[in-house]
């Protein structure tokens, strides 16, 4: 391996030790919502993105460990690799605190929607860096499920959306 591969190399190590706070301040932010939501759907919804987000911090752990194996061994020191809602017009709320729970919850949609996106573009720029096969799939896969992720939260924008409007036009 040359010092423009170990470069590259190095480079995506940068951008999984980067990642993992992000996943993990995610992790909390969609926690911290489904803790707030008074809507079941919302509850199950963001607890559902937290254990993705964790999920994909256990990859990227796993992906830095592939990394820095990939580095000892461009460095001449070889290590054995390791084995490697319910609905709220049901619910008995007072409409003002729906329509100001439904606000809550599409302010912290709408806030990680475009950190979704930033993180798929990350992860399919830095894939394209990757020299081995796993290293460049385990990022395309990240990628996906960053795009899906904000995909889902694109919906659940427009249904919240859908709902406040209901509420307010009453």
């Amino acid at each position: 391996m040359d010092k423009a591969e170990i470069r590259q190399v190095e480079n995506m190590v940068e951008v999984v030790m980067r990642s993992i706070p992000k996943e993990r301040q995610a992790r909390d932010t969609f926690l911290a919502a489904s803790r707030e939501a008074k809507c079941e759907m919302a509850r199950v919804l963001f607890e559902r993105l937290a254990d993705q987000e964790e999920l994909h911090e256990a990859k990227l752990r796993a992906a830095l460990e592939i990394l820095k194996q990939e580095m000892d061994e461009a460095k001449g020191k070889w290590i054995e690799p390791a084995v490697v809602c319910e609905e709220l017009a049901d619910q008995d709320i007072p409409d003002k605190e729906k329509i100001r729970d439904l606000e809550t919850v599409m302010e912290v949609v709408m806030r990680m929607i475009p950190k979704e996106h930033d993180a798929a573009q990350l992860y399919i720029s830095t894939s394209h860096s990757a020299k081995r096969d796993l290293t460049r799939k385990l990022f395309e896969w990240l990628a996906e499920q960053e795009i899906q992720h904000e995909s889902k939260l694109r919906g659940i924008l427009d249904l919240l959306k859908e709902q406040l409007h209901a509420l307010k036009h009453k």
